[in-house]
């Protein structure tokens, strides 16, 4: 697809329409942008410490390199730093963290007690928290990981946390207030999950609630006002195009419009009222596009292109 044919609008509320897409990462804008910067960061490609900059009203643009290679890591930020969490590198699963402030170099962050890759990581109160994932060295099967949190207040070490009902991997996870959400992935046995459930920050437990429509696992998440979208992956070899959100006010899901090209390992952003999936592997291999869901218009459309195709990476919205 040339770049000519893409349509760039990234954002329509309060936020400028996207430039044409840089095709030689390195440049700098001219200018700080005040709007919120999308980071991509590792992923499964040559150059797994590669980062990736879009500040919605720019190019993208090269970022601080992490400090380690990284397949499949998790990412959440907290008041404006990002942390990237654990991962795969040539020797296994990672257990080390990484944090970055706004126009920094990245710095080690206290580690995990547990190595994992493909598992996830939300913020929520004073804490950020890494959920299952697998830590085996190789391969689709192995010990799942245990739930840790840091206290950022505290920042000294990870401190194991109750268990989800169903220990997973492949999974995605929101939060909401004092809850977090992790959805989908597969189980110990090695089934995909299409269920659901939920964390209370103030007893430490996991409680279930509604299962999707549709089993998925290495599947996108993402919430914008009152929904959690769940977008893409896959169940059994089959990549999936559908996507489906959960009301947080009547506790149902729905299935909405269905993305234009299937993926797994995609990312799955919110930004603005849109959702964004990035990248991933589809049927064809590796993704470079970028799609906007539009909640108004009920449409997925692809709005740009990574310089390169990547999936199992992370990404993370923060103003800077």
């Amino acid at each position: 697809m040339s770049s000519g044919t893409v349509s760039r609008r990234w954002s329509s509320r309060g936020y400028s329409t996207a430039q044409e897409i840089q095709k030689c990462p390195g440049q700098k804008s001219r200018t700080q942008s005040p709007f919120p910067a999308l980071w991509v960061l590792g992923g499964a490609l040559k150059g797994q410490a590669s980062t990736l900059k879009y500040d919605l009203v720019s190019k993208w643009m090269a970022g601080p390199a992490l400090l380690q290679e990284r397949d499949g890591p998790a990412v959440t930020s907290h008041q404006n730093v990002i942390y990237v969490v654990g991962g795969k590198n040539h020797s296994g699963p990672m257990a080390s963290v990484e944090r970055m402030e706004p126009n920094q170099e990245w710095q080690l962050a206290p580690s995990l007690q547990t190595a994992r890759r493909r598992h996830a990581a939300v913020q929520i109160g004073n804490c950020i928290m890494a959920l299952g994932g697998l830590a085996s060295k190789r391969g689709d099967r192995g010990p799942i990981a245990p739930n840790e949190a840091l206290q950022l207040d505290i920042y000294r070490a990870w401190e194991k946390i109750a268990c989800c009902r169903i220990p997973r991997w492949g999974l995605a996870a929101v939060a909401s207030n004092d809850y977090v959400y992790a959805l989908g992935g597969i189980d110990e046995a090695g089934d995909s999950c299409a269920s659901m459930e939920v964390y209370s920050l103030s007893t430490d437990s996991w409680a279930d609630a509604p299962a999707m429509n549709e089993a998925r696992y290495n599947v996108g998440a993402a919430i914008t006002g009152d929904f959690i979208y769940a977008v893409g992956g896959r169940q059994g070899r089959d990549f999936l195009d559908s996507v489906e959100r959960f009301s947080l006010k009547t506790s149902a899901w729905e299935n909405v419009a269905s993305l234009q090209t299937p993926r797994c390992c995609c990312e799955v952003v919110a930004v603005g009222g849109h959702i964004f999936a990035l990248g991933g592997y589809g049927s064809c291999g590796r993704l470079s596009s970028v799609e906007r869901f539009d909640p108004t218009q009920e449409v997925w459309i692809i709005v740009d292109e990574l310089p390169g195709a990547r999936n199992c990476m992370a990404s993370a919205v923060i103003f800077q």
